[in-house]
């Protein structure tokens, strides 16, 4: 009898769930085997399944990967495919393909500083003071203005950390006092707390102001209303353009203040990390997914600028996060800025705020740099990553918080089903982006088949969730199809427990009363030695 109960209790054993039922804490799912199964105890959570592939060294990133995932509902009509559109291939704007230019033409002045000996500063001079009232020339080149101009400019606004020049065409476009506020709020708010989180900026001029230049030939650029470039800093001799400033150029017909506010933020940030990892280290201009997640990072840390542009592109990413690479091009795409931004956010929550300043000065750049900045590999931390970006906010797993309220009450990421009416998903994915996926059941317990790309290195999470609907009780307690022999043991070994002691399971309970008695066991009987239907 003891060798019989021994038997029972370890049919019972092997017979549960593969996953611990414990709301809002990820598990690693291995589904290198192709296929994989999954058997999973609906009877009192459904659960979150995060699919994502792991392609760390595909260059071509819109390229995507496949899978299948079908859940075995035992209906007897044929599976339904979750409609699921083309994977979104990213068109560049206009200001896309002048901002890569920008970007492109830095990186490769950047390379030829690397080949030529670094960047050599030029002997500091004592700066001159400069009155309001003067002029200086600086010359301006970039996009449709294809051809250096020299523009002459009049000092017309000053602070503690800015100069605030307007080119002599557009005197009048811009009322003077506009700009003194701009520089006010730069030197009191942008620089301290910029230069305290990312480092200092080169002072090529030993002025130790940053120079913002008003000019309509922004406007003629076409499609941006700022930039910043590294030409600015260098002499011509060195691929520069001989402005020898830390020069930001900007359009003087912006009318929001708070628009300049976050442009400034931006630029000044790209401004540092040029300076940090190119010119002080000799290193090579930071990716541009890394880039641009530090600049609109910036944003958010100077006049707290999260109820601003980086709303829309987290709720771009969030829309498709299946089409966003993170590590993407993030010139031509608000959804791979939108991926970017929120993995640095949870780079913030993981590592501390600390975590900006070591990303950014240093010569490393990309995953490399990720990982040297938190001395821990990119797989947990983009797993980690991925269950915040569903957890954050409800109220599952404080751990996996965002902390701004900002993301903690966003969209959550668009979520698949794969359910009773919806039996499989087939979707395609961008390397290192992810499938958010909702399985739920009509059944105790049912088994899901994953089907992924060898080529994809996939890898995935699954998060128990409260249960939502209801089950239809079902006697074959051992799933395999029909009430049989092996159900009436195990009902038999849970016969006369309660809700609330610790031997109860709930699937047994077939009339929902909170305790497995008699009425439990009419039901059973009556199903006894029948097939299970669908």
């Amino acid at each position: 009898m003891n060798r019989l109960i021994y038997f029972f209790a370890l049919f019972f054993i092997i017979s549960q769930p593969l996953f611990a039922q414990e709301s809002g804490v990820p598990r690693a799912v291995d589904v290198s085997n192709r296929p994989t199964t999954l058997t999973l105890d609906f009877s009192t959570h459904d659960y979150e399944l995060i699919l994502y592939s792991f392609k760390m060294d595909e260059t071509d990133h819109e390229r995507t990967f496949n899978f299948v995932v079908t859940g075995n509902f035992g209906a007897s009509k044929p599976p339904v495919f979750h409609a699921n559109r083309p994977a979104h291939r990213t068109i560049p704007t206009e200001r896309d393909r002048l901002e890569y230019q920008l970007r492109q033409s830095d990186c490769e002045i950047a390379r030829r500083l690397q080949q030529t000996g670094g960047y050599q500063p030029v002997a500091a001079k004592t700066a001159v003071q400069q009155q309001i009232g003067s002029t200086r020339q600086y010359v301006f080149s970039f996009g449709k203005a294809e051809e250096d101009t020299t523009i002459t400019a009049t000092l017309v606004a000053t602070s503690a950390r800015a100069h605030g020049y307007l080119d002599i065409s557009d005197t009048g476009t811009l009322h003077t006092a506009r700009i003194q506020a701009h520089l006010n709020h730069f030197s009191t708010e942008a620089y301290p707390l910029a230069t305290s989180v990312y480092g200092a900026e080169s002072d090529v001029d030993n002025d130790g102001k940053v120079h913002f230049l008003y000019t309509s030939l922004v406007d003629k650029v076409g499609g941006i209303i700022g930039f910043y470039t590294i030409r600015s800093v260098l002499p011509e001799n060195r691929g520069g353009n001989g402005n020898m400033a830390d020069l930001m150029y900007l359009s003087p017909t912006l009318s929001s203040i708070t628009a300049y506010q976050s442009l400034l933020a931006h630029e000044f940030q790209h401004l540092i990390s040029c300076y940090q990892h190119v010119l002080l280290r000799n290193g090579r201009c930071e990716e541009s997914w890394l880039s641009e997640a530090m600049a609109h990072v910036c944003e958010d840390l100077i006049g707290r600028h999260t109820q601003g542009g980086n709303r829309n592109l987290v709720s771009r990413y969030r829309s498709a996060p299946h089409e966003y690479s993170v590590t993407g091009p993030a010139t031509f795409s608000t959804g791979i800025r939108g991926a970017a931004y929120l993995f640095a956010r949870s780079l913030m929550e993981d590592f501390g705020t600390d975590v900006l300043s070591r990303l950014v000065q240093t010569a490393n750049i990309g995953i490399a740099n990720v990982e040297h900045a938190t001395g821990e590999s990119f797989h947990p931390i983009f797993d980690r990553h991925l269950s915040r970006l569903f957890l954050s906010g409800k109220d599952l797993n404080n751990t996996l918080n965002f902390t701004p309220p900002f993301l903690q009450n966003a969209t959550s990421p668009k979520e698949f089903s794969v359910s009773p009416e919806t039996p499989s998903v087939r979707l395609d994915i961008k390397p290192l982006s992810v499938a958010y996926l909702r399985l739920t059941s009509n059944q105790q317990q049912t088994t899901f088949t994953i089907t992924t790309d060898a080529e994809g290195d996939f890898r995935a999470q699954l998060i128990p969730l409260p249960r939502s609907g209801s089950i239809a009780p079902s006697p074959d307690f051992d799933g395999n199809g029909r009430v049989g022999f092996s159900d009436f043991v195990m009902f038999a070994n849970a016969y006369g427990t309660r809700s609330g002691q610790a031997n109860f399971n709930a699937k047994y309970d077939l009339d929902g009363d909170g305790r497995i008695g008699f009425s439990d066991f009419v039901l059973f009987a009556n199903a006894y030695g029948k097939p299970v239907s669908g």
